[in-house]
């Protein structure tokens, strides 16, 4: 349906790439207008999913999302629990940066190719900034080993084997001083093999800082710091020797110098010791006067001056390029969800994963509750078997026109056929052109009517499972398609979406969760549905976008000819007042040019609103059902809509 270009594609890609580094719990969501991951979810801003990628764009953008999803699966981020790891985060992320990369490139050959691109890409735009800003804090180095961790990680890619011309660029215009320091920790970076690993060379990086910060040092250091706008450069010879030649006191000690730093004052307020010695030294000396300008010591590193390397500011910087690769192909629907939903077979399958997922998520204790509620309702449901007596039920009060019109509907569907007489038979009728055989011997001069039926047509049955839809009535339009299609022989899937959201009340940091319940593939007998269908709303909201997005990259792999989607709802997406129904008629016409023919089916589409954005997203291929009439309104209309396009091959 897309190009292998597009960004649709490559979203395809990323949901793959996530599974193979990172197993099935990894999940890729795009959503606003920001990257980023919180320990479970990688976010992929939202995106105009039709629009065609530059292929260095493309790389970056992998870059990105191989170094996040390396985060999600190696980062221990329970390390953020320890003490005093938060006043030293932005030095331990550096050291954190190398580790997982290093992590990713164990796992996906192709790992390093397109972090080295992502390297680049943030690199060039960091240079850019000091060329445009000689003058600047950040530029001038006037207390350089503030910026020891982020050369440190620049000395690690390089170290990795980055090829880069703008990584090559800032190595090359470090002072001396600063590559010598830098260099010793970027071998103890690549060697750190965890994340506890990494916070002990962040800690011993932020000692080296303190150390060279104070008035002794500073005077130490005046002599050989390079003037401001004029740094000396590090000569390529010097960085492959004597990394280790000076300056090896106690920031090369992990444990004795570590040990050694408690005789600081704990300023942190905290008692006790959560068995890391070397916090209670680093912390608390951060939070008194630990550098020689007398500042508040937030960072231990940030003077008032305002001439500290500010590692925060140098990730911001680095986030905005990235934020500028992926606002070129923002799509304009930040606010909303467009997550390709994962699949479950079962309406508990996708309650225990929910469970799971909210049981391992801090401060989401409404969600859990609501889940594990949930979950028992749903499993008492499946042991009940109300399912059988809700479709009897349904299939007993349907009004008398659905036969009429499912006969009629079947016949359309079904309409093209190759009847034809097959020869060289030694029974049947006399095949004429073959009587002249006769006197060779042959005697297989006969013929047989043969009646082939095309297998071209497939349909997805995409059902709206959230909480405002009518169950009753949803059960009966499903059951007659089911009836119709089946009986007809068409192949056809069928489908329920919707989309969990947990996360509302103040104190609950639960995302909303789309998800995908399969209740019949193409190659499961319809009598399956017809007998037991367990349509029963998993509630919540109407991702209606999300479900398209998840529905089209189901159906761009069918292999038959013609393909068909009927997405079966009440009408009101979830962001209908922020140009969700837009995006979801933009995303539909994008489908019929590759090939998938989309109807809306509205249930319960009663208002003028619903109506209008029945028409927002489907344009005029729409079926309004009536449930007195429900075969005349849905399964008429479907065949209405069907002739209108041109598609129906009459029999």
């Amino acid at each position: 349906m897309f190009s292998q270009n597009s960004v649709s594609a490559l979203a395809t890609e990323l949901e793959k790439l996530s599974r193979i580094m990172g197993g099935k719990d990894v999940r890729t969501q795009f959503k606003g207008n920001r990257a980023f991951t919180d320990g479970k979810f990688i976010n992929v801003p939202a995106m105009d999913l039709t629009a065609e990628l530059d292929p260095t764009h493309q790389a970056i953008m992998r870059g990105y999302h191989i170094h996040e999803v390396s985060h999600v699966t190696d980062t221990d981020f329970g390390m953020m629990q320890k003490r005093g790891i938060k006043k030293i985060k932005d030095i331990w992320n550096c050291s954190e940066d190398v580790f997982v990369e290093r992590k990713a490139m164990q796992k996906f050959a192709g790992a390093r190719r397109n972090l080295q691109e992502t390297v680049q890409h943030v690199l060039a735009n960091e240079n850019k900034f000091r060329q445009d800003n000689p003058d600047h804090p950040q530029v001038t180095r006037t207390r350089w080993w503030s910026e020891i961790p982020y050369a440190a990680l620049q000395q690690a890619r390089k170290q990795m084997g980055y090829e880069s011309e703008a990584l090559d660029e800032y190595l090359s215009g470090l002072p001396k001083e600063l590559a010598r320091e830098a260099r010793k920790f970027a071998k103890r970076m690549i060697e750190a093999d965890s994340s506890e690993e990494a916070v002990k060379v962040a800690r011993a990086m932020k000692r080296r800082m303190d150390k060279l910060g104070t008035p002794e040092e500073e005077e130490d250091q005046q002599g050989d710091q390079p003037q401001m706008g004029t740094p000396e450069q590090s000569d390529d010879s010097e960085q492959q020797q004597g990394s280790d030649d000076s300056n090896t006191d106690d920031e090369t000690d992990d444990d004795g110098d570590e040990q050694g730093s408690n005789d600081r004052t704990d300023d942190d307020g905290d008692d006790g010791d959560d068995g890391d010695g070397d916090d209670d030294g680093d912390d608390g000396d951060e939070q008194g006067n630990a550098t020689a300008d007398g500042d508040d010591g937030d960072d231990g590193d940030d003077g008032d001056d305002g001439e500290d390397f500010d590692l925060e500011a140098a990730q911001d910087r680095a986030d905005e390029a990235m934020q500028q690769v992926f606002g070129q192909y923002n799509s304009g629907t930040s606010e909303i969800t467009q997550n390709i939903a994962p699949v479950f077979r079962t309406h508990v399958e996708y309650w225990q994963y929910l469970h799971d997922l909210y049981h391992g998520t801090p401060n989401t204790q409404t969600a859990r509750d609501l889940a594990d509620h949930w979950l028992n309702e749903v499993k008492e449901f499946a042991r009940q078997r109300f399912a059988k007596t809700y479709t009897e039920t349904a299939k007993r009060k349907m009004s008398d026109d659905v036969r009429q019109y499912s006969a009629r509907l079947a016949r359309l569907l079904l309409a093209q056929e190759d009847r034809r007489n097959e020869g060289g038979y030694a029974s049947g009728r006399i095949d004429r052109r073959r009587l002249s055989q006769l006197v060779a011997g042959n005697t297989n001069v006969f013929a047989r009517p043969s009646v082939t039926r095309t297998s071209e047509t497939r349909i997805m049955i995409a059902v709206d499972g959230s909480g405002s839809m009518s169950a009753h009535k949803t059960r009966q339009a499903i059951l007659a398609i089911n009836s119709c299609l089946g009986r007809a022989g068409v192949k056809f899937d069928i489908v329920e979406w919707a989309e969990i959201e947990l996360g509302r009340t103040r104190k609950d940091t639960a995302r909303e969760n789309v998800g995908m319940i399969y209740h019949k593939t193409a190659s499961e007998s319809w009598r399956k549905i017809d007998t037991e269908f367990d349509f029963e709303p998993v509630g919540g909201s109407t991702p209606t976008y999300s479900a398209i997005l998840s529905t089209s990259r189901i159906m761009s792999e069918w292999t038959e000819p013609r393909r068909i989607c009927l997405l079966v709802t009440d009408g009101l997406p979830n962001g209908w007042h922020n140009g969700e129904g837009d995006a979801v008629g933009r995303h539909v016409d994008a489908m019929r040019k590759g090939g998938i023919e989309v109807y809306g089916v509205g249930i319960g589409c009663d208002c003028k609103t619903t109506k209008r954005m029945m028409t927002d997203m489907f344009g005029t291929h729409v079926v309004h059902t009536d449930f007195d009439k429900l075969g005349e309104t849905m399964l008429g209309g479907i065949e209405r809509l069907l002739i209108a396009e041109g598609h129906a091959h009459a029999a």
